[in-house]
């Protein structure tokens, strides 16, 4: 499953990156797809040991960032889920 969605990704993020480049600004990928599979391609990038990627906590609907840049990547935020959480105001 791992390699499948990382073949898939690859040519996405490498074509990013380059218009990126090229262009001199930022280019956002949005990928929606199970937690399960995020935790595999976050397993994978951050380039851990397989057999620990259980161990990377990712709920369906949470957002998950990672920045690729010219030479590298970086993981800006995991299993972010702020946005499902609100306040209902006081009726006093």
């Amino acid at each position: 499953v791992q390699r499948r969605a990382v073949d898939f990704l690859q040519p996405w993020i490498e074509r990013a990156k380059e218009e990126s480049i090229r262009e001199k600004r930022e280019i956002v990928l949005l990928v929606i797809t199970h937690g399960n599979l995020i935790r595999t391609v976050l397993q994978h990038y951050l380039e851990t040991n397989p057999k620990h990627a259980w161990l990377i906590q990712v709920n369906n609907t949470a957002i998950s960032e990672i920045l690729f840049y010219e030479n590298g990547m970086s993981l800006i935020k995991i299993n972010d889920a702020a946005h499902l959480t609100f306040t209902v105001p006081d009726n006093d």
